[in-house]
Formats: structure tokens, sequence, C-alpha cells
């Protein structure tokens, strides 16, 4: 059996706030996964209908009618990736024996790890025969069943962190002092880390810092902001000081990091309007 017989790449892409139509898939002959980075996704799967937001992770099996769509209003943002092979059917059973109900949210490592397999797939000349894309896919698959393993039941104060993540994430532009997200959550700041450890395995401060590396990370790929700009959006005041945390945080400088053509979800269509990622080589 070839190596890239054990997962075989089909496509994959990122859509992103574009028009798009309710898709139908009668007779898949694939699997096919959705991560929801922003926004939502709504459809059904064999007839049961579905919604699911921000973080969630889909799979849906071939051979099992399904139909898809974006939201009617406000921003949308996903990763997907179609695949198949012989490992395949032991991944979705795996992921099944988890309860599909897996959230990831702002997780750069598995960001990158999409990323990795969409880049891949460009840049190759010949992606379904690529040894190293079906390695890719491994690896990204390999994942998300360690996130499904991991994830827990929701803690008891799950609403107030939402509320405080979306919190949070408005107000990137400035600082975040300890005292003032116990105050938004209205937890004492013992009950905040212990809170932020159970969610998502960071003490606040670390997870600001992460949502403030990965927000930069997005606007260096799907911007042309000056770094100095880009330190200002997430709460930086000297450009310099952020260029070192942010080199600590992804191993290049903004610069750098912006130079090697790291990808964004989406690409400018060259009309000033997003299109989507769409890889079918």
């Amino acid at each position: 059996m070839a190596f890239t017989d054990l997962l075989h790449w089909r496509a994959s892409g990122s859509f992103r706030n574009i028009p798009m139509p309710p898709v139908h898939r009668d007779n898949p002959g694939d699997y096919l996964l959705v991560w929801v980075i922003d926004g939502a996704i709504h459809g059904d799967l064999a007839g049961e209908r579905l919604t699911a937001g921000r973080g969630r992770v889909l799979m849906f099996p071939p051979s099992v009618p399904h139909s898809y769509a974006a939201p009617a209003t406000g921003d949308w943002h996903w990763l997907w990736v179609h695949f198949d092979g012989s490992a395949a059917a032991a991944v979705h059973a795996e992921f099944m024996a988890a309860g599909q109900r897996l959230t990831v949210r702002d997780d750069q490592a598995m960001y990158r790890r999409f990323m990795g397999v969409l880049t891949h797939a460009q840049q190759s000349p010949a992606p379904r025969e690529s040894r190293a894309l079906s390695g890719e896919l491994l690896g990204l698959l390999g994942t998300i069943l360690d996130r499904c393993a991991a994830q827990g039941q929701p803690s008891a104060g799950e609403p107030k962190l939402e509320a405080l993540f979306a919190w949070i994430a408005e107000n990137l532009h400035r600082p975040l002092p300890l005292h003032e997200l116990c105050s938004q959550a209205t937890y004492s700041p013992a009950q905040l880390h212990r809170h932020f450890i159970a969610a998502v395995g960071l003490s606040p401060q670390a997870y600001v810092a992460r949502i403030r590396h990965s927000t930069a990370a997005d606007l260096l790929a799907l911007t042309s902001m000056a770094v100095a700009d880009v330190a200002a959006a997430v709460g930086y005041a000297d450009p310099l000081y952020f260029s070192r945390r942010f080199k600590s945080w992804s191993g290049l400088s903004p610069s750098a990091f912006r130079l090697a053509g790291i990808p964004g979800p989406v690409a400018s269509s060259g009309n000033g309007h997003p299109e989507p990622l769409q890889y079918f080589n």
C-alpha cells in the first residue's frame, strides 16, 4: 500500500464572507472536514438539521447526504478539506466516539496545521500524489483527534467565559490588566485563573497574549498594514517591543513573517473584494 493511500487529499480551501449558495451533496464520495473559525455554518446531515458556531469542527462522511450553507448575515470564516483513504474511516470513528462536539477556538497550533495543508496543496504540482501533503493531512487530523480526547465537559463558568472571550477580542487594542478581566467576568483572580486553566489550558494573561499574537499574524497575512499599526491594533504601544514578543511567539519577526508568505484565510481578487482560496488542483 502506498503511503498516500492512508490519507488521500482531495480538495481544501478557505471561505470567508463570500456570496455562497447552499451546497447539497446527495452522494458524497469522500470525507469533508470543516472548522468554523468565525460565524456559523448551517445545514443538515442525513436529514437532521445542524447549526454549528464559532470554533466547531464538523466531519461529514461519504455516502451520507448532507448540505451546508453560510449565515445570511454577519461575518463568517471556514477552513475545510476533503479527504479519503484507508485510514479515513478510523479517523471518523474516533471523531464520532468523541461525540462530534469538538470546539476549538484561537488554537494557533491547529490553525498552522490547517494552513500547512492548504499551502502545500496550493504549491504542489501534483497534490493528490504528494506524500508530504498526506503527511501534513495526517498531522492535522491527529491534532484534531488529540483535541477530541482532551476536551472535557464545559465548566460551570463557561457562559461568563464566553462573554469574556468576546470582550477580550473587542478590546485587544488597549491594555487588559488582570483586575479588569476579573471585573468584567465578576470573578476573583483565583477563580478566573482556575476557570481559564480548565477551559483553555492557559492563565488569563497568557490567553490574552496568545490572542494578541494570533490576531497580529492574521493582520500581517491578510492586510498591508504597517507593522507599527498592527502593533497598535493588538495593544502594543511600542512597535519594537511588539516585534520582540511576536518573534518569541512565532519564531519570526513581523516583517519576516509577512515576507515568508504564510497565507491568510483569504486572497484578494484584485477588485477589493475577498476571494476564497479554493485548491482543486
